[in-house]
């Protein structure tokens, strides 16, 4: 039996999964009732009035309710429905000298738009901006970002699947740029920035449709073109 094919007794839907994905996104939006609710209590006083030591703080509790969000939502996906994020090490992935130039050509684009947004290198700017210490937390704070709406992505990607029968057709790129870019747009106050967060959403379910829908090669892809 393949790793992802739901045990017989186990029945695997369209909504199930959908619902999964829609879990991944508001574990996204559990920073806000952190950052907004719970420590401003305990740091006494507003985000906007953090120094460096409650940022780092900020980060590392972020990271740990969202690695929790991702763990229990992958132990849901395999042990409710048989859907296992990651492939078995003896599959390899088939990926077409095609599909690789896609790949690249998804990463150069958003490159290219980010280069535009920050007028420079986003990674040098930020390094230059935050120093070392601050950077190095930001970074695995957007790692564990880049998890969670991997998850969206892949979880919205398999009830597109269900419900449509068509497998190559990147709907977790549609469920993605339509709440990523919303809810930059309203944390933001911009359209603009709104806009670039739904091209680039869609632009990362287009890469895990490109690698097989393999994780294990997608994801470091995505995160990536999330930081660069």
């Amino acid at each position: 039996m393949n790793e992802n094919t739901p045990e017989p007794n186990k029945k695997e839907s369209g909504l199930a999964y959908f619902i999964l994905g829609l879990l991944a996104f508001a574990g996204l939006g559990l920073e806000a009732l952190l950052a907004f609710f719970i420590e401003p209590v305990l740091y006494r006083s507003p985000m906007a009035q953090w120094g460096l030591r409650q940022y780092i703080c900020h980060w590392v509790l972020t990271c740990l309710i969202w690695g929790i969000v991702v763990v229990a939502l992958a132990c849901q996906s395999r042990n409710r429905y048989g859907f296992n994020l990651l492939p078995r090490s003896s599959e390899k992935a088939h990926i077409s000298l095609l599909q690789w130039l896609g790949i690249v050509g998804c990463v150069i684009f958003t490159a290219v738009i980010s280069f535009l947004s920050w007028d420079g290198f986003k990674i040098a700017i930020e390094f230059e901006r935050l120093g070392y210490l601050q950077f190095l937390f930001q970074y695995m704070y957007y790692l564990f970002e880049a998890a969670l709406f991997s998850l969206v992505i892949v979880f919205t990607q398999k009830a597109g699947e269900l419900w449509f029968k068509a497998a190559n057709v990147p709907w977790g790129s549609v469920v993605v740029a339509l709440t990523w870019g919303l809810a930059h747009a309203l944390s933001k106050g911009t359209l603009l920035i709104g806009i670039l967060a739904a091209l680039g959403g869609f632009l990362y379910g287009i890469v895990y449709v490109l690698t097989g829908k393999n994780l294990k090669i997608a994801f470091p892809i995505i995160f990536i073109m999330f930081v660069i």
